[in-house]
């Protein structure tokens, strides 16, 4: 018996071997090594087909979570995922020998079908085909395409089409594919029709399949979708889930290239490429309605002469210039470079990508998170993903949902974390621009959500998005045979309500942004098609900058923002004629030895990201000319084991508290990761008082040292943290170090010349009793003066000098601390401490020097000073106790129970009961958050479960279609607390 076998082959794949030149095949084909499709084989297709439907369950499942989530409506349909099938025998053969193609036409057979079904199908097809014709062209030969009725028994998913033998086997017509007396064609809520006419352009396309997934599929699908529209007005592409056109300029990102499309580790990742594939081409064809026609009619003529042109991206590329030179107001070549679902470059290692869908006052965000292979497999990664909020004017925001999101490689959806954050009381006026970045293991990502720009359900805008690079000004918005009036930019975000409702068409738009100041306006332009649009519009501009700076004289510790366009360094700081006298020196953690400094002249590179130590007799102003970074560059910092000094990259200011740390197997917010114990504060250095501090910001050109205490290398990333600047960034080291119930004591050691040191101790809830993340080492000594720190209990017989030591709690008779004030210099050295007020009043402290047993209570005397006899050589070392001795949450709104009960009729009640008296909302939404009907029910009492029915109708009194609905259930209580929770509910 001759054994049969098949690969399903998840690359693009070339259908050539050896010499001869053949058309290459999409990366969903299936291909059989034999010369029949029956006996053996008929048995690795059914295995197929089980595979297909499993996928297609798992698609039907995400879509249902995203029904949860709220990120789309109950009618939104998932696409049909269709397979090539080809005999492997076919690959040795090259393209038939023509002249030319096109000027084909198809003709249709139909196999399997009812006689019923046969006309229906008829029907269907003869509103259907000459339009495809008008858009696509006529097809690239004559041919019969045979129809096969294919069965949900036999495991059909989207499609089977047979290239060789132009067979197309597809599912059972749907229910509503006609208008119940099969007089006409029906509404096709299912999109059966959409994904029939898709298939039947790939058969335009034969002999001359395009080898490429963006090409053929997004093609195929695209001029599907616009034939849809213009047999059936009233067809809704606004429900397909593939239909990502309105939300394009969010989910334009590069983790989307790929040479191949199917076969993914995870796969949504196939319904956004072949979404966004498909949306590429509709902006295309927006900026020429004949696109389609012309480009095959110039790949007809290419292909029957160069074979390879099929799979041939450059090639490609050079047609479709010669038809569209521009899109969007950008040269063509330029803009397709942009368009990352169209590149079929493999992004090896670990990727993120970010699925915003943004509501009215919540943002639905879906996070991918996979291992790209060199073959281009990809796997699904676990990992938690950190995430940080910040507002229009980079304030921190800290939304009820949190800011972590774990994200598991196996169960329903691997490699995908969900979170649905909501913004409340974050300012009067609350719409606004709020940044949102993603930091997993090895990779982060930025997206932005127009917070209050959607608009209410009721009367939602059919534009509204961000600008980046202002938060105010005036946006015109230019729609052909429409007249929109402009709008303002409210704190980065706007949106705005046609007269007309959705969009109905495809066609370019025009943002005319015209900024406050009255400087020069700027033109942004959009392909956009029907239903609304989300514009991600940036009026920034960038290029190379010459800075000016002046650094202090003394010691101080500098960074770069660029490295300078060829200048020496001896010579930027003036010290040309006699560079030996010129002190610079940078920390490398990696050498031997306790001095691990490189001092100029061994240092012949500034490098952003990188701190210096240098040393002025007088004030110094420097220029230098380079191209700084836009602080959503990505560029990130290496931590070597141990100490590192770490410069500011961007010429901004930057808060510290707002970046990320990068492990091999997680991410940490700056907070989490010195909790974690996995570094240091930000260490900077005051060059007047001479003295570290940690500080609320780190001023441009400033460095400071960080100590990774985890022994591996770790990774500092500084994107977005200079757009972070919250209005009390200081508020974050007195929330890490004290928090509620807690409280500091700042200790300080001062001298007659303005020299000083300080360290902190005291209770946090956070900190434990031994050595933790809240017990911070102090960096290296430089120079001399006078140091303070504590001696951590535990480190007593190690050395280690410390900056803070928190405890947990204080015993039954108080706690107590020592610290060491050491001094290089003879002087008198005063310690005080400014303010005991967050000592709580049963406690009494008292200080102690251990050298003399003089004692001093602090609650009544405000200094302690004594003589020190130090020198450089030998430096005078003092020990001091403070000794701490006593003196003589619940959440306010909170769901109990929140279940849908299905009732007959296709209704639902839903049973809520809340731990407090609340006024309750229940919303019940679309899968794209269309509101279908709200329901309201004041005053629920504490504990006191209550029903909600929903009789399955809209807000109209009509009965809404079968289908995936979601149930919103908002509390609020008398003070303005909110909760939410969502169900999902199938209405049958």
């Amino acid at each position: 018996m001759i054994a049969y076998r098949y690969w399903l082959i998840l690359g693009m794949l070339c259908l050539g071997m050896g010499a001869a030149l053949a058309a290459p095949m999409p990366s969903n084909t299936l291909y059989f090594d034999g010369a029949s499709m029956r006996g053996a084989s008929q048995a690795l297709l059914t295995a197929h087909r089980a595979r297909q439907r499993d996928r297609a369950r798992a698609i039907e499942q995400f879509r249902q979570t995203l029904v949860q989530h709220g990120a789309v409506s109950p009618r939104t349909v998932a696409p049909r995922l269709d397979t090539f099938i080809v005999e492997r025998q076919a690959a040795t053969r090259t393209l038939p020998t023509r002249n030319a193609y096109g000027n084909g036409t198809l003709t249709f057979a139909f196999e399997g079908w009812t006689d019923q079904e046969q006309q229906d199908l008829q029907l269907f097809l003869s509103l259907a085909y000459p339009v495809l014709v008008n858009i696509y062209g006529p097809p690239a030969a004559d041919g019969t395409l045979t129809l096969v009725k294919g069965g949900y028994f036999d495991g059909i998913e989207g499609g089977e089409f047979a290239p060789d033998t132009m067979r197309l086997t597809i599912e059972p017509l749907p229910a509503d594919f006609t208008d119940g007396a099969h007089t006409q064609y029906g509404p096709d809520a299912s999109h059966y029709g959409l994904n029939v006419l898709h298939l039947i352009l790939h058969a335009f396309h034969v002999p001359v399949l395009i080898g490429l997934d963006a090409w053929e599929e997004g093609m195929a699908r695209a001029a599907a979708a616009i034939t849809m529209q213009q047999i059936n007005p009233a067809f809704e592409m606004i429900y397909a889930l593939d239909y990502l056109l309105p939300l394009y300029d969010y989910l334009n990102q590069r983790a989307l290239a790929t040479p191949r499309f199917f076969g993914s580790g995870l796969p949504q990742m196939t319904v956004w490429r072949v979404g966004m594939a498909m949306s590429a081409w509709m902006k295309i064809y927006a900026e020429q309605p004949d696109l389609f026609r012309a480009f095959n009619a110039a790949y007809y003529q290419r292909v029957a002469t160069d074979p390879a042109a099929s799979g041939n991206q450059e090639t490609l590329k050079t047609l479709l210039f010669g038809i569209v030179p521009a899109v969007e107001g950008v040269p063509f070549m330029d803009w397709f470079a942009q368009q990352y679902v169209l590149q079929t470059t493999v992004q090896i290692g670990l990727q993120v990508y970010l699925y915003p869908v943004p509501l009215h006052d919540n943002l639905s965000l879906q996070i991918y998170y996979y291992l790209v292979g060199a073959d281009g497999s990809e796997t699904p990664q676990a990992g938690t993903a950190t995430l940080e909020y910040l507002s229009f004017d980079n304030i921190p925001l800290y939304p009820e949902e949190g800011n972590q999101v774990s994200i598991l490689a196996t169960g329903y959806f691997p490699g995908v974390g969900f979170i649905n954050p909501s913004f409340y009381n974050i300012g009067e006026t609350p719409t606004q621009r709020i940044t949102v970045r993603v930091t997993v293991p090895g990779r982060s990502a930025i997206t932005y959500y127009p917070f209050y720009s959607r608009g209410p359900d009721e009367s939602e805008n059919q534009f509204f998005g961000v600008v980046l690079g202002a938060n105010s000004g005036s946006l015109g918005i230019a729609v052909p045979g429409i007249v929109v009036p402009a709008t303002s930019i409210v704190q980065g975000a706007f949106g705005r309500q046609l007269a007309t409702g959705d969009l109905t068409f495809f066609s370019p738009v025009l943002f005319n942004y015209t900024p406050d100041s009255g400087g020069a306006p700027i033109t942004l332009r959009r392909n956009v098609g029907p239903g609304f649009y989300a514009p991600l519009l940036s009026v920034r501009t960038q290029s190379e900058e010459t800075l000016t700076q002046t650094f202090l004289a003394g010691t101080s510790l500098i960074a770069f923002p660029f490295t300078p366009d060829n200048i020496d360094i001896a010579t930027l700081f003036g010290y040309a004629a006699n560079p030996q006298d010129l002190q610079l020196a940078e920390w490398d953690p990696l050498l031997a030895g306790d001095d691990k400094y490189v001092r100029y002249p061994q240092i012949t590179t500034l490098t952003p990201g990188k701190g210096y130590w240098l040393k002025l007799p007088a004030h110094k102003t420097i220029q230098i000319t380079g191209m700084p970074l836009a602080f959503d560059d990505p560029h990130a910092v290496r931590l070597e084991p141990g100490w590192n000094l770490v410069g500011n990259l961007y010429n901004s200011t930057l808060n510290p508290w707002a970046t990320i740390v990068l492990s091999s197997t997680a991410s940490y917010g700056f907070s989490n990761a010195i909790l974690a114990g996995q570094i240091s504060p930000w260490w900077t250095y005051n060059t007047t008082k001479q003295r570290y501090e940690v500080k609320t910001t780190i001023a441009p050109w400033e460095a400071g040292w960080i100590h990774n205490a985890t022994g591996n290398v770790l990774t500092l990333v500084q994107q977005g943290a200079n757009r972070a600047l919250a209005r009390a960034t200081g508020d974050e080291m007195q929330r890490l170090l004290g928090g509620e119930g807690g409280w500091l004591v700042n200790i300080q050691a001062a001298t007659p010349d303005g020299g000083g040191d300080s360290a902190t101790f005291g209770v946090s809830r956070s900190a434990r009793r031994g050595l933790d993340g809240l017990d911070w080492m102090k960096p290296p000594a430089i120079g001399e003066g006078v140091r303070l720190a504590l001696v951590n209990p535990d480190r007593r017989m190690h050395g280690g000098a410390y900056a803070t030591d928190l405890r947990g709690d204080l015993g039954m008779r108080g706690d107590d601390w020592e610290f060491e004030v050491r001094s290089t210099q003879p002087s008198q050295v005063t310690l005080h401490w400014p303010s005991l007020r967050e000592v709580p009043p049963q406690y009494e402290l008292r200080l102690e020097d251990l050298a003399t047993g003089e004692r001093s209570y602090m609650r009544t005397t405000g200094a302690y000073s004594y003589m020190a006899a130090g020198t450089p050589e030998q430096p005078d070392v003092r020990r001091f106790r403070v000794a701490v001795t006593p003196r003589g949450a619940e959440r306010p709104l909170s769901f109990l129970d929140c279940r849908v009960v299905q009732s007959r009729g296709g209704g639902a009640t839903i049973r809520v009961a809340l731990n407090a008296d609340a006024d309750i909302t229940m919303d019940v939404r679309s899968p794209t958050g269309k509101l279908i009907h709200t329901i309201r029910v004041p005053a629920s009492r504490a504990n006191e479960p209550i029903v909600i029915p929903w009789d399955g109708r809209s807000v109209d009194a009509k009965l809404v279609p079968a289908g995936t609905y979601l149930i919103l259930i908002t509390a609020r209580n008398r003070e303005g607390f909110t909760v939410r929770r969502s169900q999902v509910i199938y209405r049958r």
